[in-house]
């Protein structure tokens, strides 16, 4: 496909996401409260939060590898580069802490993931996330 219909579809996707996941998590909020949750609320809603989360880690690590190649890694020619479809920005933080090859702001971003989890980018490189 060309170039702008490539542009297009992405700008429908998201604007349609923004309106259909909201309205996703809210009927699934109504419907758990009319069906007294059948045991299956808060898992389900950790589930999609999780899910989420993970989902915009991938496609920020997709759509900004460019600038994140260059500014977190030192070496552009890194045998881990940010970009690769299905990875996290996390996994490729690990990897490349792994190999010594993290910028001092790479190294910070680090320092920010392990406030919220202890080891959390090497963690994301041995559980493939």
């Amino acid at each position: 496909m060309g170039l702008l219909i490539n542009i297009c579809l992405a700008i429908i996707a998201i604007v349609l996401g923004s309106i259909i996941i909201p309205l996703g998590i809210l009927f699934a909020i109504i419907w758990l409260i009319i069906h007294k949750g059948e045991n299956l609320g808060m898992k389900y809603f950790s589930r999609i939060f999780r899910n989420i989360a993970i989902s915009i880690d991938i496609l920020g690590n997709f759509c900004c590898a460019i600038m994140f190649n260059v500014i977190l890694i030192k070496n552009t020619q890194s045998l881990y580069r940010f970009g690769k479809n299905g990875d996290t920005i996390s996994k490729v933080i690990g990897l490349n802490l792994q190999q010594g090859n993290l910028t001092m702001v790479g190294r910070g971003v680090n320092r920010i993931l392990n406030i919220f989890e202890k080891d959390h980018s090497i963690k994301a490189v041995t559980n493939n996330l």
